[in-house]
């Protein structure tokens, strides 16, 4: 006989708790295979959550071991629609973890997410017309990392591991060689950053990549402090869109939308290697994404949009802005 009677009383409040969750979990498995009725956008926004959750769970476990954790669909339900967010939010940020960690939590999001849930995600105030508007212009293309291996060698076997091209082109980095050179008051010639970005194909059928910038960092090089800030601040992982058909008034529209809702410039250049634009931006206090940056990446020559989109980056803190740049803070 147990001499302490506090266990038996506690007994019916745990397992009463777990019914509940048992409830919870059942009917969001019941609403999910089933498309909610109605045509308005928030509606059609829930329908493609719907669609990217089912196809989350019918593919998951494909190359892996274990199962998931059901009773964590439960965590997070929004208890208005008895919906879950967890099978369609990207892993929690990896940071203070190893480049192979980082790299296949990198390319687990370009395969299993999609623009719009992500965009949601992002820019928690973004809904209806003004998302799906968004959705029509750009698309996600690419989750960025920056990796620090002794070798690009050891780069090149993971991304084989992962079933991805390792032969794919190293073209010279520009934009991201520059912030670490900055960043680590190091000159720009002693940082041999490089961009690997092979496909990846997502869940949904679209073609993405990965897009992997390697700072090799062998024994003996001196760039030990810089490779483990890295891997730790993670300053360079980011989650990017690709503007479709980009002109002058596209990329000014879509910049001030980020920046309506609460995304702030941070920095961008035209890297002349690949002839692309990029415009980062600092995601909102609220994004949900678990990246603190994002991008968008425009095909050709667009300093002149770039030149405003700096400016304003410049002219937000100009005084704290170089230390932002080089200590991380």
């Amino acid at each position: 006989m147990h001499a302490d009677p506090e266990p038996p009383a506690r007994y019916s409040a745990r397992c009463l708790a777990y019914i509940r969750r048992t409830r919870e979990f059942s009917l969001w498995m019941t609403r999910l295979p089933h498309r909610m009725p109605g045509s308005d956008d928030e509606t059609l926004f829930r329908d493609w959550s719907r669609r990217s959750r089912v196809e989350s769970l019918r593919t998951y476990g494909r190359g892996r071991t274990g199962s998931p954790r059901t009773a964590s669909a439960c965590d997070e339900i929004h208890h208005d629609e008895g919906v879950p967010l967890t099978t369609t939010q990207p892993p929690a940020r990896t940071n203070g973890r190893d480049d192979t960690a980082r790299l296949s939590a990198a390319i687990d999001i370009v395969r299993h997410q999609d623009t719009a849930t992500l965009l949601a995600l992002l820019l928690p105030d973004l809904a209806g017309p003004e998302l799906r508007a968004l959705v029509g212009r750009c698309r996600f293309a690419h989750a960025g990392l920056l990796v620090c291996p002794p070798s690009v060698a050891e780069v090149r076997a993971e991304l084989a591991a992962h079933g991805l091209d390792a032969d794919e082109p190293r073209r010279p980095s520009v934009v991201v060689r520059e912030r670490l050179a900055l960043r680590h008051r190091r000159d720009v010639a002693d940082l041999d950053v490089g961009i690997l970005r092979p496909a990846v194909r997502g869940l949904d059928g679209e073609r993405r990549a990965v897009e992997v910038f390697v700072l090799p960092v062998p024994p003996g090089s001196g760039l030990a402090d810089i490779a483990a800030h890295e891997r730790d601040r993670e300053h360079e992982a980011h989650l990017a869109f690709e503007v479709e058909r980009p002109d002058p008034l596209v990329l000014r529209g879509l910049c001030a939308t980020f920046a309506r809702h609460g995304a702030f410039a941070d920095g961008g250049g035209y890297n002349p290697h690949e002839d692309g634009t990029v415009f980062y931006f600092t995601a909102p206090a609220d994004s949900k994404a678990g990246y603190g940056r994002l991008e968008l990446y425009a095909g050709g020559d667009h300093r002149q949009v770039l030149a405003a989109h700096l400016a304003e980056f410049r002219a937000r803190q100009p005084a704290e802005t170089p230390l932002r740049l080089s200590t991380g803070a």
